[in-house]
């Protein structure tokens, strides 16, 4: 049993987002507008995330280290991640033709990772406002849709 909803995640992105300029201080402290949008595409995505990991767990028997080995075992890149390993699961498990809206998902979530990526790591590109409602948003429809 879950004691920790993590869609929480996401109502916190939205009120980060819904609010950025009380974190944002111009040049008169460390918090830029850009920090405050890569934190929010992190939150987004991992509520995200965990929703899925969760739904997985639940609706297809995941068993996150038996996958990661059995994905790992397939893959040429040893260094495939519980991340991919998800999505590949849901893909992997999921019927084309009655649950093609959970591939959809499957696929945004990916789509996700690959900004939340960009967020986290890639310091000389710059994320925008519009990344981060971009996230937010389809981190929501995961969540709903679910």
């Amino acid at each position: 049993m879950v004691n920790f909803d993590p869609s929480h995640l996401q109502m916190i992105s939205e009120k980060i987002l819904e609010n950025e300029d009380i974190f944002s201080c111009e040049n008169s402290c460390s918090f830029s507008k850009e920090c405050i949008y890569r934190t929010i595409i992190n939150r987004s995505y991992y509520a995200a995330f965990s929703h899925f990991k969760l739904w997985a767990i639940d609706k297809k028997k995941y068993a996150e280290n038996n996958e990661l080995a059995h994905y790992k075992s397939k893959s040429k890149n040893s260094r495939i991640g519980r991340h991919k390993v998800l999505t590949l699961f849901i893909i992997h498990n999921t019927h084309k033709r009655d649950e093609a809206y959970i591939r959809i998902l499957a696929n945004d979530l990916n789509t996700l990772r690959e900004i939340r990526n960009d967020a986290d790591y890639k310091f000389d590109k710059n994320i925008s406002k519009e990344n981060a409602e971009f996230v937010s948003t389809i981190s929501q429809k995961i969540i709903k849709n679910l």
